[in-house]
């Protein structure tokens, strides 16, 4: 039995170009996993921002459970953003760890005392600005691998296409040739 090469040629080129969009959308989708805890954290840093200044302002009767909510918001942002691995590049590059080491540092003295109380919400603002900083750098990054990628596969499709096209019109004419040489040795042997 002969094996139709053409056919196997053509499902072949159907099938690279069926595998090559789940592909580009695995390695966009892979992209957005650093975004994933920065809703959150720009919600902590809100609540933390809120806080402070009640704390400041106001008598200390609530100050334990806003401190426990302090609390709770800076280690979330430590652990879903500041260590958070698909961040890491990012951290590194805008020193935000650094940014939110004299946060911590400002808000511990400011706990312990209450003293530094000006210190904190500059300290909390110029890493909410770090943070912004490096959220709005992520998008930028994310959006150009996306426009990239998607351009890829588009140049992609259209080179397949066009060789799927170019091999299909190569076989057509090579047919019609094989066919034109039978009928024209099938004409001369009724002549004869």
């Amino acid at each position: 039995m002969k094996k139709d090469w053409s056919a196997i040629r053509v499902t072949v080129l159907l099938y690279i170009m069926v595998v090559v969009i789940p592909l580009n959308y695995y390695f966009i989708k892979e992209s957005f996993k650093s975004m994933q805890n920065d809703a959150a954290t720009m919600g902590h840093l809100v609540s933390i921002g809120t806080a402070v200044p009640m704390l400041i302002t106001q008598s200390s009767e609530n100050a334990d459970a806003i401190f426990k909510q302090i609390d709770s918001s800076l280690e979330a942002i430590e652990l879903n953003f500041i260590n958070f691995a698909p961040n890491k590049e990012f951290v590194a590059l805008f020193q935000a760890d650094a940014s939110f080491k004299m946060l911590k540092e400002s808000y511990k003295s400011f706990k312990g005392s209450f003293i530094n109380g000006e210190k904190t919400p500059l300290e909390l603002d110029a890493f909410s600005k770090t943070a912004e900083e490096m959220m709005a750098y992520k998008i930028e990054l994310i959006l150009d691998k996306l426009y990239l990628s998607l351009a890829f596969t588009m140049l992609l499709m259209v080179i397949l296409i066009f060789a799927m096209r170019t091999y299909m019109r190569l076989h057509f004419l090579k047919q019609d040739k094989k066919h034109m040489q039978n009928s024209s040795i099938s004409h001369t042997k009724d002549t004869i």
